[in-house]
């Protein structure tokens, strides 16, 4: 079901893998189509101390990963208004006919200067029907 979704740019990571002595971190901008909402706009501060200031859900039909230290996988992005944020949870809810995956993601990176505001040229592409091309 594809109402209230819109396409969004995601970033996937592969492994990372050592060339000549550095680690280097390849990826993958996809389209795919999303829900996304703004969560709460209180600051979250983690047992860690570290402070979450935006967060956002997402909803869609399409698998999201979050990181993956075993695998030197980093958690997928998503850019979301000018801002990139990363997957720090996603589960799957097949118990509902509405199958769909529901994830969470925070701020990476703060408001992008007006002119670098799109996304990879990725964006430019029709997303596929169901959210992406994998």
């Amino acid at each position: 079901m594809n109402i209230w979704k819109i396409p969004y740019t995601l970033r996937r990571y592969n492994p990372q893998k050592k060339k000549k002595g550095y680690v280097t971190r390849n990826y993958t901008d996809t389209v795919v189509k999303l829900n996304v909402q703004p969560m709460s706009a209180q600051v979250e501060v983690t047992a860690e101390g570290k402070r979450c200031p935006k967060r956002i859900k997402a909803f869609g039909t399409f698998p999201i990963r979050t990181v993956d230290t075993t695998k030197g996988i980093n958690a997928d992005r998503l850019f979301y208004q000018g801002a990139w944020y990363e997957c720090v949870q996603s589960q799957m809810w097949e118990h509902t006919p509405l199958f769909h995956y529901e994830s969470e993601f925070t701020l990476v990176t703060e408001a992008i200067p007006e002119s670098d505001k799109k996304p990879p040229s990725s964006t430019d592409s029709e997303p596929a029907e169901d959210g992406g091309n994998e």
